[in-house]
């Protein structure tokens, strides 16, 4: 069923947006933003949504200061409500002085020292698909691994997690952005981010009068020149991380393997060469970005791709179309293991740099290397891939292997 609705149909640019939206276009969204960038910038709603698709001029929006993160500041997004928002839509000077906080409690060091632990993790999901002939890579490992570190992460018990995984997903759904394409599952994804931050605010309140060392815990209690984070700002950073943050490394994961595992030369090279992981996540990074695109609103005249923006104008910042733009990066649709792309804007740019990209980065090497080393010969189950509806978020539901053995850690 296509998404376009009688207020979106009309012209080839709103056509071609909604294709990119329709689930059918899930599996294989490359050759649409092919075309999209090809005809990029698009102007849809009589000028006032700009969709963007090229690398230059993504990382130019992306790193450009006057822009806005608020989707309100918009002329299509003026009617949304006032809510609680994530560091996703904040702008200085508050987005600065949050993520200053955040950031305490979520340093470098923090996050080098949890690598044994993901380590162990990985260990034990092998260990739980024990000698199976054929396992789900999303289900039985992309997925539990960033749960439990989660959980761990925040100091939650890992089964009242399980109850969150569904929410979690259906939460991401918020982030296709329905004023500027219908989105059927809105009205659940609400409810899913009610239900989460119902849930947070219990367990705000649990770690206030019981702190367990726990990054939540320290997200409570950090402080800088009396400044604190509020339950506002502590509400919405937790579901960032619970609900974001989760998705994004399952997709980056079983995305990365996905290619690997279609690619059995590729496959048998990492396993030779495990210091190439690095650079096959960030390969996995740039193929099939975990989040999909974002959108800034325009506060100043801007010139853009030879356009000219006015204020108040929102702009579709396409991640997975400059990633694989061909005047950036040679033979784009190919997953090149040694490509290393450490300039790709799968983690956008400028002040709204992915937070969580050091963490997601190592969950993603400790499960590719452990993976890769461990898993002789997989092949895909045929016909058995299954992805999300998540236009954003996007990310296989279920990816079926059958393989020649897992050797012992």
């Amino acid at each position: 069923m296509r998404l376009v609705s009688p207020a979106l149909s009309g012209t080839d640019d709103h056509a071609l947006l909604a294709e990119y939206f329709d689930p059918a276009c899930r599996a294989d969204p490359y050759p649409v933003l092919a075309r999209i960038r090809e005809a990029s910038p698009l102007v849809l709603h009589g000028g006032d949504l700009v969709v963007v698709a090229r690398y230059d001029h993504c990382r130019q929006m992306l790193r450009d200061p006057s822009t806005s993160n608020d989707p309100r500041n918009t002329r299509i997004g003026a009617d949304i409500p006032p809510r609680q928002e994530s560091l996703l839509f904040l702008d200085p000077p508050v987005h600065t002085r949050v993520r200053r906080l955040v950031s305490k409690a979520f340093t470098p060091r923090v996050v080098a020292a949890l690598e044994p632990r993901i380590v162990e993790l990985v260990g034990a999901l092998f260990d739980r698909i024990g000698d199976a002939e054929e396992f789900d890579v999303v289900r039985d490992f992309a997925v539990p691994l960033p749960m439990q570190i989660i959980c761990e992460l925040l100091g939650i018990p890992l089964e009242e997690y399980r109850d969150f995984e569904n929410v979690a997903h259906l939460f991401g759904r918020v982030l296709d952005f329905h004023h500027i394409m219908p989105n059927p599952e809105i009205g659940e994804a609400e409810a899913a981010r009610g239900t989460l931050i119902a849930y947070l605010r219990e367990l705000i309140q649990r770690h206030r009068s019981r702190p367990d060392g726990s990054l939540l815990s320290h997200l409570v209690a950090v402080e800088e020149q009396g400044d604190t984070l509020s339950e506002v700002e502590l509400l919405a950073t937790c579901a960032l991380l619970m609900g974001a943050g989760f998705d994004t490394t399952v997709n980056l994961v079983s995305s990365t393997l996905g290619s690997l595992i279609s690619d059995p030369a590729a496959y048998r090279r990492l396993r030779d060469r495990p210091d190439l992981v690095p650079s096959a996540v960030e390969e996995g990074l740039r193929h099939e970005s975990p989040v999909q695109f974002a959108l800034r609103s325009v506060m100043q005249p801007t010139t853009l791709g030879g356009l000219d923006v006015t204020p108040g104008t929102a702009v579709l910042v396409l991640f997975a179309a400059a990633n694989r733009d061909p005047e950036h990066f040679p033979e784009p649709d190919r997953f090149v293991v040694d490509r290393a792309p450490s300039d790709h804007v799968a983690l956008s740019a400028g002040i709204h740099y992915c937070l969580g990209a050091a963490l997601g980065r190592v969950e993603a090497a400790v499960a590719v290397r452990e993976f890769v080393r461990r898993v002789q010969d997989p092949v895909l189950v045929p016909g058995a891939t299954a992805f999300r509806e998540n236009v954003n978020l996007r990310g296989r539901d279920t990816m079926p292997v059958r393989h020649r053995g897992i050797l012992p850690a």
